[in-house]
């Protein structure tokens, strides 16, 4: 929960070509929706960490408005396809059974994410499978709880991307430090060398997003 001391302010917001306060783009937001990222190698879902953090800080911001003591993490999780897995617990995807290993098949990833509701998925850009192989009942469970999907980049940076989020404390760098270092060398090295380059004095750099539908993502997972 130590990242809840993150405000929407934090954030600067471009959806669709114009500003917009996260305030403003979060503001159907309800505080039991899960957010749910496909991460084929560990590190992957730190492209997409300010999105992430910007829905954490949405979803204390609920808590916040009921009341000024709380203790809660949101339901988010990170489904990580290369053991062993990175814990993401800096950016408060904790317990740690929220970091899950999906190794299976393509029908058992779809499992491990519509058995934990997921609401809003979000895929690493690039990765496509040929046709989805998703049993019907699965399918059809996914149409019922995914209500929005994005693309992320492992790099942080999509092509044509119609949201761009920045948050500007530097504990973000920490976070990617300590989220790296749940894994020993070499594993990721190359990821872990990139993010070691790209992190600024103010943490995280920029990350672009775009917006794909369920049958886009789900080819993605």
């Amino acid at each position: 929960m130590h990242s809840s001391f993150l405000r929407g302010t934090d954030f600067t917001l471009e959806y669709k070509g114009r500003p917009l306060p996260h305030a403003e783009f979060f503001d159907g937001f309800v505080a039991t929706e899960r957010v749910g990222i496909i991460s084929p190698d560990r590190f992957d879902a730190i492209g997409a960490g300010n999105l992430l953090l910007a829905y954490t800080t949405a979803f204390y911001d609920r808590y916040r408005a009921a009341s000024e003591e709380f203790f809660a993490y949101p339901d988010f999780f990170t489904f990580q396809l290369s053991h062993p897995i990175a814990n993401y617990s800096m950016f408060d995807v904790w317990p740690l059974h929220k970091n899950v290993l999906v190794d299976g098949s393509q029908n058992e990833r779809a499992a491990a994410i519509t058995d934990r509701a997921v609401n809003i998925l979000l895929v690493p850009e690039g990765r496509r499978t040929n046709e989805v192989e998703i049993e019907p009942v699965g399918l059809e469970s996914a149409h019922r709880n995914i209500r929005r999907c994005y693309v992320y980049s492992t790099t942080g940076s999509v092509a044509d991307p119609e949201l761009t989020i920045t948050c500007t404390k530097p504990d973000l760098g920490d976070w990617v430090h300590h989220i790296m270092d749940t894994i020993e060398p070499p594993k990721s090295r190359n990821q872990r060398s990139y993010w070691e380059g790209a992190l600024t004095d103010n943490g995280l750099p920029t990350q672009s997003y775009r917006e794909i539908t369920i049958e886009e993502a789900l080819a993605a997972i």
